[in-house]
């Protein structure tokens, strides 16, 4: 077994654990930062069908990001993880939803890293990248909690209080954030990561040789 350790973020959103857990699973397509994270790139779409996270592209080429392991609307969802990899390569991704009043406090936890070529390599890249989602996240489940807020513009965050809203870390912070999960789905498939780039390696996984 691995010693490298699990990836622990907690967002408060401001929706009930019906909602949070409807927008993290039924309207993941909906919310999911695909133009920057995803195998197939802008214009793909991604949806839990039957017990599988799959993403398509617009020409309907299916690539699946992993297999529900446990489902319990709305306290919890856990899946196995392998985006642009085989299901021997996967780790493991377990959230749950905790009521807080009126919000709810979504906890999301990585770990599995022993199915990587080099485990810390792996944990590093998704510590970076897993933020930039679970913001985007927590901006769908507010804007669903709260509808007044969809007359916002578009790209508006708001300014959450420290620990009422953005993402909390528990654990070590890595810097660059923006580009850890991009870097991760190239890991996933064991190939080597340039950031020198103008292009998301994440988005162009799937068409490199």
């Amino acid at each position: 077994m691995t010693s490298v350790p699990l990836i622990r973020r907690e967002v408060l959103v401001e929706a009930g654990p019906e909602l949070a857990f409807e927008i993290f699973t039924a309207r993941i397509g909906a919310w999911w930062p695909l133009a920057d994270f995803s195998v197939h790139g802008t214009g793909a779409t991604v949806s839990f069908s039957g017990d599988r996270l799959v993403e398509r592209s617009p020409a309907g080429e299916a690539a699946v990001w992993g297999t529900v392991t446990r489902w319990e609307p709305p306290h919890a969802v856990a899946f196995t993880w392998h985006p642009g990899a085989g299901p021997d390569r996967a780790s493991d991704v377990a959230v749950t939803f905790t009521p807080a009043g009126e919000q709810t406090v979504v906890t999301r936890e990585h770990s599995g890293w022993e199915s990587f070529e080099d485990p810390a390599a792996a944990r590093a890249e998704y510590d970076q990248g897993w933020p930039a989602v679970l913001e985007a996240y927590r901006e769908a489940a507010g804007a669903a909690g709260q509808p007044g807020r969809r007359g916002c513009p578009a790209g508006h965050r708001g300014r959450p209080e420290r620990g009422r809203g953005a993402v909390q870390h528990h654990d070590q912070p890595v810097a660059g954030h923006a580009r850890g999960l991009t870097g991760a789905f190239l890991l996933a498939a064991g190939q080597r990561i340039s950031f020198s780039g103008p292009t998301s390696p994440f988005v162009s996984a799937s068409r490199r040789s």
